[in-house]
């Protein structure tokens, strides 16, 4: 297959998930400040992120290191919250439709990760920490039951502080590793 092509269709596949997310969200975000927005559809915003980097929008380290945090931290999030949650979901087809989906968003961490440094993982791991804060303080977090919140919570917490030790690790492991230079080169990135 032509990498290019594998772009193309990662790129549209993206743009596809970014606009169910936002149709996900829609309602959520309807209701909330416009300023409070970003917080909101995590997921969509991720894909989205990931999407300008591929295209080469953006070449920025902070936000580089932000979107490959955020695609880990929300794939992981996701998937644990559809198995733990995934019957109040009204489709089954939507729910593996969501699961592939949020396992493509964690593959897709190691096209954009690299070897940041600890200034950029910690000023990435502030942003997150501030997005938990709006959730589940401020009361925005995605619709889960709140029977349940307080795990979500400590879940999601902990994903802020394990994920930065991931990406600092993986993130040097992907300038490393011969497959993934050699598919990041072929693509483009």
């Amino acid at each position: 297959m032509n990498f290019r092509v594998f772009l193309l269709l990662l790129v549209m596949a993206n743009m596809f998930g970014f606009l169910v997310g936002m149709l996900t969200y829609y309602d959520q975000m309807a209701g909330v400040n416009p300023l409070l927005w970003v917080f909101i559809p995590d997921c969509p915003l991720y894909v989205l992120l990931a999407t300008l980097f591929f295209v080469g929008v953006f070449k920025n380290d902070l936000l580089r290191c932000i979107t490959a945090m955020g695609l880990v931290k929300y794939g992981i999030w996701t998937e644990y919250v559809l198995l733990g949650y995934g019957q109040y979901l009204d489709s089954k087809g939507f729910l593996i439709l969501l699961g592939v989906e949020h396992i493509g968003m964690i593959l897709q961490f190691f096209l954009v990760a690299k070897q940041f440094d600890k200034k950029t993982i910690a000023m990435a791991t502030g942003w997150f920490l501030l997005n938990d804060y709006v959730d589940y303080w401020l009361g925005l977090h995605p619709y889960v039951p709140n029977i349940d919140l307080p795990v979500v919570a400590a879940f999601t917490i902990s994903l802020s502080l394990l994920v930065p030790l991931f990406t600092y690790w993986i993130g040097g492991w992907t300038e490393r590793n011969a497959f993934v230079n050699n598919v990041k080169k072929l693509v483009g990135i």
